[in-house]
């Protein structure tokens, strides 16, 4: 690995529309990073300098209660705007498979 390969963030992320009828997908997108960051701030990264197409929800309460942007990290569920990852780290993002799917990560709550 080279020396940048520890400044970079591998993001893997769940993409799929149920009604274009086109089967889920992982997009991987690399991000330059000198700091950890949160899942939330990865994919405002996204979505601001690679792809403005992905669903995400992109609320953040600043108390980490109101779980709009719950989703599966690593295998886990965890909230977007605390889950970390740091440099040289590789992240799975996926929508909670337990609601259903209105966008990539954007799940209904109802």
């Amino acid at each position: 690995m080279g020396e940048n390969a520890n400044k970079t963030i591998t993001a893997r992320v769940y993409r799929c529309n149920p009604l274009d009828g086109q089967p889920p997908r992982y997009d991987t997108y690399k991000i330059e990073a000198s700091d950890p960051m949160t899942v939330l701030m990865i994919l405002r990264h996204i979505f601001q300098n690679f792809d403005p197409t992905i669903a995400f929800r992109d609320f953040e309460c600043y108390q980490g209660v109101c779980l709009s942007c719950m989703m599966i990290v690593k295998g886990k569920r965890e909230r977007a705007c605390s889950a970390i990852v740091k440099p040289g780290e590789e992240v799975t993002v996926e929508p909670l498979p337990d609601h259903p799917l209105i966008k990539d990560l954007v799940v209904s709550f109802d």
